[in-house]
């Protein structure tokens, strides 16, 4: 990958990230405006009642007006939330618009219910009391917008609510109750205090909520890089193995291990012959084609391709599994032949009638001891599994070539493990024939 390929990947990155980060700010928001509906219409059915209830000391025109004021402005509010959800539903542009007439309507709520507790009790014990917090809640409340300006906004919004409603109170009962004066303009808890308290909490969240939007970018784009790996990766081994190296990564090693299992060779014959005479293109189309349905019928099957060398397939059966599952994977790895070679005819059929190349498939299968892991450099590894029985399923690939109507043979080990009768169908009786390598002639079947 070149230098512009790599800044164009990396702005696509950016931008992606970008477009999933605006996208759960606009869930987000339209989250807390379904909180905040709910709030308005607790306000109005349950709130309302009860104020009516504990302000017996109220005249009753007074408790009217109280509830007809908190009625009106929540059913506005309610109003409001309900068509600008479904506008902002419809369209996230609007997203930054409505985050600022939001918070705007949030603290007029929060403003209306302070001034309906000072109307229940008295301006000296609503500003000495805890009732202040309700604002600080705002507050919180948009951290989850992930907006440092958001943020800002609403501790300077509350900073000024808090101190209109103040002032009010202190014109209101400043005469009934002097000592609010000394509370709220002398006092170090008092209006000053609280007011430089709401935007510190606001600067504060603000900072929190680029934190996170930072945390938020960084897990993005390891996920991003992670999944990209992984698909990539998958499509160059086999996702079995793909899982493997990864997690071998994780842990720091080069993930070697003794495993016992089956392995099983399959390579094109005359590959070799067929190059010579036909165009490559079309070739390689049907070597594409043929590794296609064999990658299926070996998956299907439970095995794992280690790997695609020229026109040849090495498969695994039973990778990180126990020796008890022996039977079992033998007995996969000669359905798998059997299928592989079943497919290799059809596929020949077809292209017989195209006049396109044919292919003569020879496979070997060996079972025992044989090793895993990342081998390689530093700069470049690549799994493989190495052994002796690697070699042997191997060479009785190649040998097939040299024994008469055999496309498949495996060991007599492998042979001795097939339980069922039908799997044993087929072969024909045990040969000696001399590997490469070897000195002393081994026992197989071919089919």
């Amino acid at each position: 990958m070149n230098a512009n390929e790599l800044k164009i990947e990396s702005l696509q990155l950016e931008d992606c990230i970008r477009d999933s980060i605006e996208r759960e700010k606009w869930k987000n928001e339209l989250s807390i405006m379904r909180i905040s509906m709910f709030i308005s219409i607790f306000l109005v059915f349950v709130f309302s009642p009860m104020y009516l209830f504990l302000a017996p000391h109220i005249s009753r025109k007074s408790a009217f007006e109280g509830y007809l004021l908190l009625f009106i402005i929540n059913i506005v509010v309610i109003g409001y939330y309900a068509v600008a959800y479904k506008i902002l539903s419809g369209n996230k542009d609007l997203l930054n618009t409505f985050r600022i007439v939001n918070i705007t309507m949030e603290c007029s709520v929060i403003s209306c219910v302070f001034y309906l507790v000072y109307l229940i009790y008295n301006g000296l014990t609503v500003l000495s009391g805890p009732i202040f917090l309700m604002f600080v809640v705002i507050i919180l409340l948009s951290l989850f917008r992930l907006s440092f300006g958001c943020e800002i906004y609403s501790g300077i919004l509350c900073a000024i609510f808090y101190l209109l409603e103040c002032l009010y109170i202190i014109h209101k009962d400043g005469g009934t109750y002097p000592e609010i004066y000394e509370y709220t303009l002398i006092s170090g808890t008092g209006l000053w205090c609280k007011i430089i308290f709401f935007i510190a909490i606001g600067i504060i969240c603000g900072a929190l909520s680029k934190r996170a939007l930072a945390l938020i970018r960084q897990i993005a784009i390891k996920n991003y890089e992670t999944l990209h790996v992984r698909l990539v990766f998958g499509k160059y081994v086999s996702p079995e193995i793909r899982d493997y190296i990864l997690k071998s990564k994780e842990a720091k090693d080069d993930g070697i291990n003794e495993d016992y299992g089956v392995i099983l060779f399959c390579d094109i014959n005359n590959f070799s012959e067929i190059l010579e005479k036909y165009e490559h293109k079309i070739v390689i189309s049907q070597l594409n084609t043929f590794f296609e349905n064999m990658e299926n019928i070996i998956s299907k099957n439970g095995g794992v391709i280690n790997k695609f060398v020229g026109s040849c397939i090495m498969a695994v059966f039973g990778l990180g599994k126990s020796e008890e599952s022996n039977s079992e994977n033998c007995e996969a790895a000669v359905r798998t032949a059997k299928e592989m070679k079943e497919m290799t005819d059809s596929m020949n059929d077809l292209w017989k009638m195209n006049n396109s190349a044919v292919f003569d498939i020879g496979i070997g299968v060996s079972l025992g001891k044989f090793i895993t892991g990342n081998i390689g450099c530093e700069s470049r590894k690549e799994f493989t599994c190495l052994g002796d029985v690697v070699n042997v399923a191997s060479r009785l690939q190649n040998k097939t070539r040299s024994v008469e109507s055999a496309h498949v043979l495996v060991t007599a080990d492998v042979f001795d493990m097939l339980e069922k009768h039908s799997a044993k169908n087929g072969f024909g009786n045990p040969e000696l024939v001399l590997l490469k390598g070897k000195s002393n002639p081994i026992k197989v079947y071919s089919l």
